[in-house]
């Protein structure tokens, strides 16, 4: 009798017990989730069964058990992404915004963890304090820096000869109105 790889419950069938408790540890990717594993969620979260999910990816020539597919979903990283992936998938713009409003306090806790750290590279903290300041702090108009100029002040001398000229009255220019003759048809000459 053969037996698929995917319906043993763990390192040995025999042994109930430890069998649950290898099947039960929940499984974290270690690097954080890659693409592809986004491409698993993203589908799972559009209604592709997960056998289509494997048939996908053999397509393009990536071989992933619907063991390993699951694993990926069922993970804390990939609940968290698919949430998030759904909201925007089946409610739009809107749905996310109120999906990530839900996180804020995890942000801008992780965001003041990273600015507080002094082991963190300085580049780091510092883009970390600014997106705060974008969130929390004042329009960031109000933060632009702008040059304060005084009006440049420019006095003229004119003399009395010159200031006649302005206070003359303007010229009157006499104009006579003339018919143009219209244009000869070159058929005529």
């Amino acid at each position: 009798m053969t037996w698929h790889p995917e319906t043993l419950t763990g390192p040995s069938a025999g042994d109930q017990s430890s069998a649950t408790k290898w099947v039960d540890q929940s499984w974290e990717p270690l690097k954080g989730l890659s693409a592809t594993h986004y491409n698993m969620i993203r589908q799972h979260v559009q209604g592709i069964p997960i056998s289509r999910i494997v048939m996908n990816f053999k397509r393009y020539g990536v071989n992933y058990s619907s063991r390993h597919i699951k694993r990926v979903i069922s993970c804390r990283q990939g609940q968290e992404y698919a949430s998030l992936y759904s909201a925007h998938f089946h409610g739009g713009t809107v749905d996310l915004v109120e999906a990530g409003r839900d996180h804020t306090p995890e942000i801008i806790h992780t965001e003041l963890s990273i600015m507080q750290n002094p082991e963190v590279r300085e580049n780091h903290r510092l883009s970390a304090a600014q997106d705060l300041l974008d969130r929390l702090g004042p329009p960031k108009i109000s933060r632009q820096e702008s040059e304060h100029r005084t009006p440049t002040t420019i006095n003229i001398q004119i003399n009395a000869s010159q200031m006649s000229q302005f206070l003359a009255p303007p010229p009157i220019i006499e104009a006579e109105v003339i018919q143009l003759l219209e244009n000869p048809s070159s058929a005529e000459d």
